[in-house]
């Protein structure tokens, strides 16, 4: 599945942060805050530009990992 590929992605990439928890987990966290309805609720209800909602994501994923 699509889904499976950006999870294995992502995957990737939290290991290469050397991040030491639940790495599947967090995965599927990151990319649940992408699904298209809530980003779609957030671009017409909020009205957030793509612009913030890259840096609001960058932001959330800083919170989580460790300074790389």
């Amino acid at each position: 599945s699509v889904y499976a590929a950006y999870r294995a992605h992502v995957t990737a990439l939290l290991v290469e942060t050397g991040y030491g928890g639940q790495i599947g987990y967090l995965a599927d966290v990151l990319l649940g805050a992408l699904v298209t309805e809530l980003v779609l609720f957030q671009r017409r209800e909020l009205e957030m530009s793509p612009e913030l909602l890259e840096r609001c994501w960058g932001e959330l994923v800083r919170a989580l990992l460790p300074a790389a």
